[in-house]
């Protein structure tokens, strides 16, 4: 009886070690995607400031050459 109560018990130890490994691989992968998504974010950020700052400094070399703005 206690041989088999120990057992149960090292299935059940293993049984939970199981689980947390499962849980802590899913909340790596959540933890990835949402730094990744982060990471999109602000790369869309610097990508849309580096757009405005080209867009005005083409605005003042065409005005600095005498072109057309849309030029």
């Amino acid at each position: 009886m206690l041989r088999l109560i120990q057992f149960s018990s090292l299935r059940f130890r293993y049984q939970l070690a199981v689980i947390n490994k499962l849980l802590l691989n899913s909340y790596y992968q959540i933890t990835k995607a949402l730094l990744l998504k982060s990471q999109i974010q602000r790369n869309k950020k610097l990508v849309y400031n580096c757009l405005i700052l080209f867009k005005k400094s083409n605005k003042n070399f065409n005005k600095i050459n005498g072109l057309p703005e849309r030029f």
